[in-house]
């Protein structure tokens, strides 16, 4: 707003983008036993490539009356400021054994090593922009049948997710990189078609991707992001032929390293602390009558989250979605709907900069055909 009080000057931005992508992820598994010990040995390949083309560019529009808005003036589209063709490429080997042993154990233990590169050529200048990113991931886990259904668990896991791409000032992105430490338990009562479980985990994520506040077209990293938090699900027979999930998530998502001090401990932006889900369907075909209808409905939950500087609260909301699907053969065809009433909340906001919002994009309509031999 102009000094007048009613001359508003504005500013507009204009992008393009084309993507398309390949991938592919499949896997030999072999059962086999070593003494009193039995396997279960994945081997597997995980492959992408994708090409990104991106075009973007801001300027100035005419200014706005506010006492005698004109909204026919004629607007220039601005020029590119920045044009960019990329190309990436990760290749994935992993292997994991599941291992039973005694009457009541069970472990796992994987690994996994990634190749990521990327080249991102800008058109503006004609320079290459290249990365060459490998890292070795692993997992583990253990399993106790306590007896009577019960089985409490502990897990650990890392993941590394290769980052292609610059910030809004031209810095590289480093790869994320993740840990997580769980302890659970699933109760699974004996002549019942019903299973619960409880989980409280700890995960670590450094170099994590979010937003950037003063343009919300490129992103930006935080050194570190911790998640604690407790899940509960549950899995219930409700009626015959109907099954009940129900799960709950209690969540505390904060910046725990930054370069800038004062963000430490921030609630991570758009992440709600709360969050629920109920969904009730009908159950699919049996092998002996692979043909038939099932249906499902469920609400969502997504609680209270914080914009990026934890200096405004959007509250929560909920959302319904619906299922519809079709078994016929080796064939199944399903129609999901997310968001079935179409409605579009706010999904975080900026009340550092120019206070604007960014909106859930409101219902999607998925159809799919599923072939399984």
């Amino acid at each position: 707003m102009a000094a007048d009080g009613r001359t508003l000057t504005r500013s507009g931005r204009y992008g393009t983008g084309d993507f398309a992508a390949d991938a592919i992820d499949t896997h030999f598994q072999a059962n086999w036993s070593a003494g009193a010990v039995a396997h279960v040995t994945l081997l597997g390949l995980d492959f992408r490539h994708s090409d990104y083309k991106y075009r973007w560019g801001r300027g100035s529009l005419p200014s706005l009356d506010l006492l005698s808005p004109n909204y026919g003036q004629a607007i220039t589209l601005p020029s590119f400021s920045q044009m960019t063709n990329a190309t990436t490429r990760q290749t994935g080997w992993y292997v994991q054994d599941q291992m039973k042993f005694g009457d009541r154990w069970t472990a796992l233990a994987g690994g996994r090593f990634d190749q990521y590169k990327s080249d991102s050529l800008n058109l503006k200048n004609g320079l290459h922009t290249r990365f060459d990113q490998d890292a070795f991931t692993g997992r583990l886990g253990l399993v106790y049948d306590a007896g009577g259904g019960v089985m409490p668990y502990i897990s650990y896991n890392e993941s590394f997710q290769a980052q292609s791409g610059t910030d809004r000032i031209g810095n590289s992105f480093d790869p994320t990189t993740g840990r997580q430490y769980e302890l659970g338990i699933q109760y699974q009562p004996a002549n019942s078609n019903a299973r619960f479980t409880a989980a409280i985990f700890d995960l670590r994520k450094q170099n994590v991707l979010v937003t950037d506040p003063v343009d919300d077209n490129f992103s930006i990293q935080t050194g570190e992001v911790a998640s604690k938090g407790l899940e509960l699900e549950a899995n219930i027979a409700a009626l015959k032929g109907t099954n009940l999930t129900a799960s709950y998530t209690l969540l505390n998502n904060k910046v725990t390293k930054d370069t800038d001090p004062n963000r430490i401990g921030l609630r991570t932006e758009g992440v709600p602390r709360h969050s629920a889900s109920i969904w009730l369907d009908t159950t699919s075909p049996t092998e002996e009558k692979k043909q038939g209808w099932s249906f499902g409905a469920g609400l969502r939950y997504i609680g209270s989250r914080y914009d990026y500087d934890n200096l405004h609260k959007v509250g929560g909301v909920w959302l319904t979605d619906a299922l519809v699907r079709y078994d016929t053969g080796n064939w199944r065809y399903a129609l999901n709907i997310h968001n079935v009433f179409d409605k579009h909340y706010t999904i975080g906001d900026f009340a550092s900069s120019d206070y604007y919002y960014t909106v859930d994009k409101g219902r999607t309509i998925q159809l799919t055909a599923t072939l399984r031999w």
